[in-house]
C-alpha cells in the first residue's frame, strides 16, 4: 500500500515496513510484534483478526471509523472508505490530545460530583438537627411556646425545610449528569410561594 511521511511518523516502530507493495496484514502483524499497538500485547493473534475483522466490515458498509490505542499512550482515529474500483482509502488522524482532554474532563466532573455528593451529606447531618430540635420546641408540653415563639420555630422550620429542598437539588445533579434524574409535575400555589418567600426575607429587611 502507498502512504505519506505522516503515516509513517504515526507508526515508528514499524516504520520500515512500510513500503510499495507491502500486504496490509504482515504490516499489522510486524507491528504488533514490535509492540506498536499495546492491545495486541500478550494476544496477536486475537487482535490481529479484530483487525482485519474491521476490514472485512468495511466491504460490506462501504466505510468504518474507530479509535486506535497506539505505543506511548497515543490514539489514532481511523476513517477507511472503501472505493469504486475494489481499492482503499484510509486517514489516520492522532487524536491523542483530544483524547487526554476528555480524560482530564471526566475526571475533573467525577470529583465533582464526589465533592457536592460529601458535601450534600455533611449539610443534612446538623440541618437535621436543626429541624429535629424545632420540632421538640413546639412539641413540648411542659415548656409551651408564647404565639411569637410559635411563630419564630415556624419559620425555622420552614426555612430548614427550604435548604434541605436546596440540598437534595444539590444531590440531583450528579443524577441529572447520569440520566437517572427522574421528574415529577406538581401544581404550585403562587400566593403560598411569594408567601415563603416573604417570610424568609422580613428578618433582613
Amino acid at each position: 500500500f502507498l502512504v505519506n511521511n505522516r503515516f509513517r511518523r504515526l507508526y515508528p516502530n514499524s516504520f520500515d515496513l512500510i513500503s510499495k507493495g507491502t500486504l496490509f496484514e504482515d504490516f499489522l502483524r510486524g507491528g504488533a510484534e514490535r509492540g506498536e499497538y499495546p492491545d495486541a500485547v500478550g494476544g496477536i493473534d486475537d487482535w490481529l483478526n479484530w483487525r482485519l475483522s474491521q476490514r472485512k466490515s468495511l466491504e460490506a458498509t462501504g466505510s468504518i471509523t474507530f479509535e486506535q490505542r497506539l505505543i506511548g499512550d497515543r490514539w489514532v482515529r481511523v476513517s477507511e472508505s472503501q472505493l469504486p474500483n475494489g481499492g482503499m482509502v484510509a486517514v489516520h488522524v492522532d487524536i491523542s490530545e483530544i483524547r487526554q482532554a476528555k480524560e482530564e474532563a471526566d475526571l475533573a466532573s467525577q470529583a465533582k460530583s464526589e465533592f457536592l455528593s460529601a458535601m450534600s451529606h455533611d449539610l443534612r447531618t446538623p440541618l437535621n438537627s436543626i429541624l429535629g430540635f424545632s420540632q421538640v420546641l413546639r412539641s413540648d408540653p411542659e415548656a409551651p411556646l408564647s404565639v411569637d415563639q410559635e411563630d419564630s420555630v415556624e419559620h425555622i422550620t420552614k426555612a430548614g425545610k427550604h435548604l434541605l429542598g436546596l440540598i437534595n437539588e444539590v444531590l440531583d445533579l450528579t443524577r441529572i449528569e447520569s440520566g437517572a434524574i427522574s421528574l415529577s409535575p406538581e401544581s404550585v400555589v403562587p400566593r403560598d410561594v411569594v408567601g415563603e418567600c416573604l417570610d424568609l426575607i422580613r428578618p433582613l429587611a
